[in-house]
């Protein structure tokens, strides 16, 4: 775990920058005036690269159209049981707030998709996933709660309150709920790919319903203008960790021919 925290914070866009401009440096006091010349425009053109929006949403999309949105049910049989799973996105117990407040924005995205998916289908039961982290409530209850207040009925509604990642959601949800039922799996685009496959290597078969888009298109600009800022950087290190994650379920959770018991 610590040698994936490790390697996730090394490929990210900024340490990045920030060993490019070290190595530069570096070279720089050992007198290497032409590599470190090297270094620095690397640097300058790694943070061009970086804070303007054509690469950051070219990952992106690579990763959010993997998986189309759920608009229309592929099981015409609608009256089949229907397990709508909302994978954990963060949350922070403030008693300050109700419990829709105290989920985060990616949190509240995935349970509003949940809910959406819930209304349609007669027969479905919403299983809200994710644990406690460092607060003393898991991420799950208060998306449970937050259900509750949006009038979800409580009868059809459950919970798993130990995974901690994404894997561990899905031998959870293996090990506690009825694996004949569809399952549909509500994550943020980005996150989809990896989930899709890490439930696959369960032995699970879900439906991806995917929520929390970064690249949105306008209905009069159906091409992204390209912009420069801060929130290009937040979508490459999004784009990063989710590619860095597809590499280490790919090598630790073996082959999806032959899912892990």
């Amino acid at each position: 775990m610590l040698l994936r925290k490790i390697l996730s914070f090394l490929i990210n866009p900024l340490p990045v920058l920030y060993l490019l401009l070290l190595a530069g440096t570096v070279f720089l006091i050992l007198r290497k005036k032409k590599t470190s010349r090297w270094f620095f425009l690397f640097s300058a053109l790694w943070l061009l690269a970086i804070t303007t929006s054509p690469f950051p949403r070219f990952l992106v999309s690579r990763l959010e159209t993997r998986y189309p949105t759920l608009l229309s049910f592929p099981v015409s049989d609608t009256s089949r049981p229907v397990n709508i799973l909302v994978l954990g996105g963060g949350h922070t117990h403030d008693l300050r707030f109700p419990p829709n407040n105290q989920l985060s924005a990616n949190a509240l995205g995935r349970l509003a998709e949940g809910i959406r998916l819930y209304r349609r289908f007669p027969h479905s039961r919403l299983i809200t996933s994710g644990y406690a982290g460092k607060e003393d409530i898991s991420q799950a209850m208060v998306m449970y709660r937050t259900a509750l207040l949006l009038g979800v009925d409580s009868s059809r509604l459950s919970l798993q309150e130990e995974p901690r990642i994404t894997w561990q959601e899905a031998l959870s949800y293996r090990q506690n709920f009825d694996t004949t039922a569809t399952l549909i799996i509500v994550t943020d685009a980005i996150h989809m790919p990896r989930a899709m496959m890490l439930f696959r290597k369960a032995g699970l078969h879900p439906i991806a319903a995917p929520t929390n888009h970064y690249v949105k298109k306008g209905f009069h600009r159906p091409k992204p203008d390209i912009s420069l800022g801060a929130e290009n950087i937040k979508m490459l290190e999004a784009a990063f960790h989710e590619l860095a994650g597809l590499a280490w379920g790919w090598v630790r959770y073996g082959n999806e021919e032959n899912p892990v018991p």
